[in-house]
């Protein structure tokens, strides 16, 4: 069962986070959100960095919780005393935290360079 359980927090995590950033967008935090240069050149480019990576995160959330189901069918039992599949469980979760990360941070920036950087 760690598959299913490590993956459902990971995911319910970014789906939290992602939640929050689309509900608190219209109110720009420097503490709180997607804060990377590009967002903060102005405060329409931070709302919308906000609502657009929150909706990424929580699509990625979704995910991860589906992975963690699919690898607990592949995999139904987890020995924990078994070092082959405790690796394969952290590596799980190490993926897909960092693609997450990756992912959102690439797909946001692209957005906004779309969005406010055309060239008429």
């Amino acid at each position: 069962m760690g598959f299913i359980w490590g993956n459902i927090a990971i995911g319910s995590m970014f789906a939290m986070i992602g939640l929050a950033m689309v509900i608190t967008a219209n109110q720009p935090n420097p503490k709180f959100g997607y804060n990377l240069p590009s967002a903060l050149k102005s405060e329409d480019r931070k709302i919308e960095a906000d609502k657009y990576a929150g909706k990424v995160l929580m699509i990625a959330g979704i995910l991860s919780i589906l992975l963690g189901i699919i690898l607990n069918l592949l995999i139904p039992t987890v020995d924990f005393t078994d070092d082959k599949l405790m690796g394969i469980n952290i590596a799980s979760f190490m993926i897909t935290s960092m693609l997450t990360a990756i992912t959102s941070i690439a797909l946001t920036e692209k957005h906004l360079q779309d969005t406010f950087d055309k060239k008429d």
